[in-house]
This record gives structure tokens, C-alpha cells and sequence, in this order.
């Protein structure tokens, strides 16, 4: 590969014609060798990408089982693509066929576009390298990496329900077995952004499913310093009945019980979209047991400094619960 590279700065067609040439070797260590050239040739920029080189690669794609082979046409596919952008639809046919065949090694090859590349890829390839790094073994911390890697870039570039969408279907195809502690970019990604993470927790806490609410909390887990305080994103608490927001409400208590002022900080959020004076009563009580009955010092400061903020009935029920741990003290 060293040398069809350093030839193709000097004479690229006879470079490329001789990694062609090899890539149909009946050797497979050379076959091996020479498709993973192909990512590597040193070719002028306003140069187009001879068809001769695609269709070299077409024929690894239909021909090979090596997964290492298949993980190269990957790479060089993208390289080709780099050079000639009006080959995208030929690129992603390409791409997503070497997937299709390949193991550990092509995965790891698509992670790593999808790492490092991610503002390069377009949506069409971003879309086929999402689909298909949902099989990637949770044992493979490489690969791991480089889409924690590309789920940071997607944050930060605007395509936040692409990578929360990822994020769940993931978690939940590997359950109990990839936790979002792996995702820590991501994670802080997520934590960083108050409406990214009011969006988060009430979408994952309201599905319910055990893996994605331990999402939440271990997303949470990344923050250091002051207490954490969280709305929740009233667009995706539907349907906002009793059912759904004391769902969401408990599941607050429950993941974040070690972490009172959070907890709190959701309940009294839920308690801002209560739709009836019902669903403000049993939040209230939520708030009193088992929050306040639990926690008397910081966090019934943090609820306290937050009556002052609040008015009308969400802060007569706020007050209330005061009212009622502070007897309940007296009491005992």
C-alpha cells in the first residue's frame, strides 16, 4: 500500500491500474492489500475518479466474503467519493452492499466514517452508516468510540433527533449490555443543552423502557458541580392526562432518588403543564412523600426558594407540602 501510494504521486493511472489489477489477485493476502490501497492513491484534486476504479471496487463488494476486504471497500469507496462528489449514489450503493456481507471489521470500518467524517457524509450515507451500526457488538470499545465520536459531531451540528433516535434504538437492541456510559461525549453533548436534556428525559422516561431511563441517569451522572435542575419538554409529554405525567413523574423519583433537587426540579416542572387540579393534588403529594419526608435539609431549601418563584396553584401545592413537612417535623 506504501507504494502504490508514494507511484500515485507520481503517475496515478499506472498506480491505480496496477492496485486494480491486484485487488482480482487469486492471493487473498494481496487482494487484501491491494483494495485497501485504493483509500490511499494520491490523486489531483480536479481529477475524476475513473470509472475503471468504482467498478474494480463493485466487483470486491459482489465477489468477496473477507470481511477485512469488504471493510476496505468501505474505506475506499468514501475516498473515491471524497474525490468525485458526483459519484454519491454510486458510493452509497457501494458502501451499503459491503455491509451487507461484512463482520467486526467493515462495522468498524463504517464507524469510522461515520467518527471521523460526519460532516462530510451525506444524508443518504449518514442514514445507510446509522442503520447499520445499530449491529455492532458491545464488546467492540474501538468501534464504540468512533460512534460516540460521530454522535457528538451530529449533536453539535443541529441533527439532535438523528443521534437520540440512534441513542434509543441502540439501547434497547442491546439491553443490559451497552449503557450510556460508553456515549460519554454524547452524554455531555446531551447534558450541556437544556432543551436537549428536558427533551431526552421526558422521552425516555416516558417509554419506559428500564435501559433508556437508566440513559437518562447516567447521562446526569456526568454533571459536577451545583445541584442539577431539569424541565421537562411539554412537545413531548402527549398525551398530558394523569396517567402519563405521574408515569414520568415517578420514574423522575425513582432514577434520580439520590439526587433529590433533581427530582424535585422535574416534579415541580410537570406541575406547570398539570392539565387538572387532580394531576397538581397527586404531584404535591408526590413532592411531600417520598421527597420531602426523605430529605429535609438542601433539598426542601431548593423546594422553598422555588414557592417564591412560582404562583397561582402550582405555588399553593408547593406551599402546601411545605406546610405539611413542616408539621410533620413538629410532629415527630
Amino acid at each position: 500500500p506504501a507504494t502504490i501510494a508514494a507511484g500515485s504521486q507520481i503517475d496515478n493511472q499506472h498506480y491505480l491500474e496496477h492496485a486494480i489489477r491486484l485487488s482480482q489477485s487469486p492471493d487473498i493476502e494481496l487482494r487484501r492489500r491491494a483494495v485497501f490501497s485504493m483509500a490511499r492513491l494520491k490523486l489531483p484534486k480536479d481529477m475524476t475518479m475513473p470509472d475503471s476504479a468504482f467498478a474494480a471496487l463493485e466487483m470486491s463488494a459482489a465477489k468477496e466474503t473477507d470481511d477485512q476486504i469488504l471493510a476496505s471497500v468501505v474505506t475506499s469507496a468514501f475516498a473515491f467519493f471524497e474525490q468525485d462528489k458526483t459519484q454519491q449514489s454510486r458510493t452509497v450503493t457501494l458502501i451499503a452492499s459491503a455491509l451487507a456481507k461484512g463482520g467486526e471489521y467493515t462495522i468498524y470500518a463504517a464507524s469510522t466514517l461515520f467518527g471521523f467524517h460526519t460532516n462530510d457524509l451525506p444524508l443518504p450515507l449518514l442514514d445507510l452508516l446509522l442503520s447499520d451500526l445499530k449491529a455492532v457488538s458491545p464488546d467492540h470499545k474501538g468501534t464504540l468510540d468512533n460512534i460516540d465520536y460521530g454522535l457528538s459531531h451530529l449533536l453539535k451540528k443541529g441533527e439532535q433527533e438523528r443521534a437520540i433516535q440512534f441513542l434509543e434504538e441502540l439501547l434497547v437492541a442491546h439491553p443490559g449490555k451497552l449503557t450510556m456510559k460508553v456515549f460519554d461525549s454524547a452524554a455531555r453533548d446531551i447534558l450541556t443543552s437544556s432543551p436537549l436534556i428536558s427533551k431526552v428525559l421526558t422521552r425516555w422516561f416516558l417509554r419506559g423502557d428500564p435501559d433508556l431511563c437508566q440513559g437518562v441517569e447516567e447521562i446526569c451522572d456526568t454533571h459536577h458541580g451545583d445541584d442539577l435542575s431539569i424541565e421537562v419538554d411539554a412537545a413531548e409529554l402527549k398525551p398530558l392526562d394523569l396517567v402519563h405525567v405521574m408515569f414520568v413523574a415517578r420514574k423522575a423519583i425513582g432514577y434520580f432518588f439520590m439526587k433529590p433537587v433533581t427530582a424535585a426540579s422535574v416534579v415541580i416542572s410537570l406541575m406547570r403543564l398539570a392539565p387538572n387540579d387532580e394531576v397538581l393534588y397527586e404531584l404535591g403529594e408526590l413532592l411531600l412523600n417520598p421527597l420531602l419526608m426523605n430529605y429535609t435539609g438542601r433539598m426542601r431549601e431548593y423546594v422553598a426558594n422555588q414557592a417564591g418563584r412560582e404562583s397561582g396553584k402550582v405555588k399553593e401545592t408547593i406551599d402546601k407540602a411545605l406546610a405539611s413537612i413542616e408539621k410533620y417535623l413538629q410532629d415527630l
